[in-house]
């Protein structure tokens, strides 16, 4: 994850093939794919909090 001035927290998404993949249906499948959203979704929080994004 990176960050820069204009941008405090970004990251290269590399989008599934979902038609062709199995992956992301066999997480939905094994409920894992909530577990990985919110592993993805508290690194960007932690990193806006560092940048002080959230503070008053």
């Amino acid at each position: 994850m990176s960050s820069s001035a204009q941008w405090p927290a970004y990251y290269y998404f590399d989008p599934q093939d979902w038609k062709g993949s199995s992956e992301a249906w066999l997480m939905i499948n094994e409920g894992t794919m909530a577990d990985k959203i919110l592993e993805e979704i508290d690194k960007v929080f932690r990193l806006l909090s560092e940048k002080g994004c959230f503070s008053d």
